[in-house]
């Protein structure tokens, strides 16, 4: 893979959560390929897999932000794998019916093509956020 490529990658993914801090939903979208592949993990809420802008953006992005206060996905690393970029960092926000905050670290998996996010593999500690939720 190009250095050029790499670096680029890296770039788009790190401008989506650009949008994710800003509220940006066009900026987001752009960034995604209208056959995007949205996997989160069992047990994690609205997990599941989820095809295409919309169906993320309501099944995923608005129940996030409909349910708790606060979320945040926070970044911490950025890395090149292969040709995917893997994203460290942690999830935080608060569950209005405990007023229980949690904080769960993730890794999230992105692969890129054509300057588009065609694909996202979340992993996550979902024990944690059910526990916020108990």
């Amino acid at each position: 893979m190009a250095s050029d490529q790499v670096h680029s990658d890296v770039a788009i993914v790190r401008r989506l959560f650009d949008y994710f801090a800003a509220g940006d939903t066009d900026g987001i979208r752009a960034l995604m390929s209208p056959t995007i592949e949205w996997v989160q993990m069992p047990g994690f809420p609205g997990g599941g897999t989820f095809y295409g802008p919309d169906a993320i953006f309501e099944g995923v992005f608005s129940k996030l932000r409909r349910e708790w206060i606060g979320w945040k996905s926070v970044p911490r690393e950025f890395l090149q794998a292969g040709d995917r970029v893997l994203v460290l960092g942690h999830y935080e926000a608060t569950w209005p019916l405990t007023g229980c905050a949690m904080h769960a670290e993730f890794a999230h998996l992105y692969t890129v093509r054509d300057q588009r996010i065609v694909k996202l593999q979340q992993f996550t500690d979902t024990h944690i956020i059910a526990d916020a939720m108990k």
